[in-house]
């Protein structure tokens, strides 16, 4: 089972109306939602064109220097959009 949290991110997402082909869910959220892990406290987003663009826009936008990679959060970091799977191994 999803946690709550989790809920509330998807629920986001979804009304984000986002382009189709623009974006797909990566990490732990296809896990959860496929039952293979209990549950996730966030979710990930790899993105690109008009909908990078438009993440950039209207969310957090943070560079983490550590792993050399922009990500664009929402629901304080919640939910995490971003434009390659730079982060963990």
């Amino acid at each position: 089972m999803i946690v709550p949290k989790a809920h509330d991110a998807f629920r986001f997402l979804k009304a984000m109306n986002l382009s189709r082909g623009e974006y797909a869910i990566f990490g732990s959220g296809p896990l959860a939602v496929r039952g293979i892990i209990k549950d996730t406290n966030d979710l990930d987003v790899v993105c690109r064109g008009g909908t990078w663009e438009r993440v950039c826009d209207e969310g957090q936008v943070r560079y983490l220097d550590e792993y050399d990679v922009t990500i664009v959060e929402y629901l304080d970091g919640m939910l995490t959009f971003g434009t390659q799977w730079a982060i963990g191994e």
